[in-house]
């Protein structure tokens, strides 16, 4: 531990934990935090990272982030505001059966922040060299363990990468999820925000970006007590819990099985459901310019309006079972 701040710490053993910015105090204008690497061929148990991760620059070596060939147990911060995290925090997971934090988790167990923000990381349990992308090679997509639990209040997530073979909990209190990427090939669980938006719509081709979640499996819900705008949703298998928010805008929901519910206390705009099969879809306010694919059983769709909207139900187990609309409906609806 270090009552400034910390630089490249490298490890053949596990570390117990590793502490900057001990006293919290910090000259005026200076910084206090993490400034290099730290790496351990084992497992790596608590880092606070005191004001957060110095600014680096693009390149295939990171100049700050935190590594573990095997397991991490938790960063954070006990900072109370003006926290950053702005690189890649990977854990392998060489040993896929250690159970390393207290016997819950193989991989990366909890990552927090308060009144901060995380831009431009690479949260995972991959290869440690996963975090670079290359233009002269494709990326090698190698998923070893599970990230438990990603919890920011007041802390913006953006342009950032969650990735593991199970991603279990992300919760944004206060804050956003922004043209950011979860990305799991088995399971990823309940992601929750303020709001889902993409602040990077319109930007030059070098800065614009996606804002996607992405399951090989299941997902378990998505829950905002906002809005949710310009986010694909892609899921091989179901939505187990469904979707809830406010407002949805420019929403596309690519789900090979089952959406247990969708439900907006707001309207449904320009956004475009292709489902398996869609039990309920409730919308308080009005849909419109939206399309409702779905191959299987839609039981009901309730909105006050659906304006300018297709709804067609295709597939040999396709059925419409109710559609309710206390004002008017324009568009088409087939099955």
């Amino acid at each position: 531990k270090a009552s400034g701040s910390i630089g490249d710490v490298l490890s053949n053993a596990s570390i117990a934990s590793i502490i900057a910015d001990t006293d919290g105090i910090a000259p005026l204008g200076g910084f206090e935090g993490l400034l290099g690497t730290v790496f351990t061929t084992t497992d790596l148990g608590n880092v606070d990272i005191g004001m957060g991760f110095a600014p680096a620059t693009y390149s295939p070596l990171a100049k700050v982030g935190i590594f573990a060939a095997d397991d991490i147990a938790r960063v954070f911060s006990t900072r109370q505001a003006g926290v950053v995290i702005r690189g890649p925090i990977i854990a392998r997971n060489a040993n896929a059966t250690d159970n390393f934090d207290l016997g819950d988790i193989d991989g990366l167990t909890t990552v927090e922040v308060r009144n901060g923000l995380v831009i431009d990381s690479y949260i995972a349990s991959e290869r440690l060299d996963a975090f670079w992308r290359s233009s002269n090679f494709a990326d090698i997509t190698d998923q070893f363990g599970t990230i438990q639990r990603i919890t920011l209040n007041n802390t913006n997530l953006f342009r950032s990468t969650v990735a593991a073979l199970r991603v279990e909990e992300i919760d944004i209190q206060g804050g956003y999820y922004d043209a950011s990427r979860v990305f799991s090939t088995r399971f990823v669980g309940t992601v929750k925000a303020t709001g889902f938006r993409n602040s990077t719509v319109g930007a030059d081709a070098l800065q614009e970006r996606e804002s996607v979640i992405t399951s090989g499996g299941d997902l378990r819900s998505v829950e905002s007590s906002g809005d949710i705008n310009d986010l694909r949703i892609d899921v091989v298998g179901s939505i187990i819990d469904g979707v809830t928010a406010v407002n949805a805008t420019r929403v596309q929901f690519e789900v090979d099985n089952t959406v247990r519910s969708a439900v907006f206390s707001g309207d449904l705009r320009g956004s475009t459901f292709s489902v398996g099969r869609l039990p309920t879809l409730s919308v308080a306010g009005n849909i419109v310019s939206s399309t409702i694919n779905s191959s299987g059983q839609v039981e009901s769709i309730a909105a006050t309006n659906i304006l300018n909207s297709n709804i067609n139900v295709t597939g040999p187990d396709g059925q419409l079972s109710a559609i309710t609309v206390t004002g008017n409906i324009t568009g088409s609806i087939s099955s």
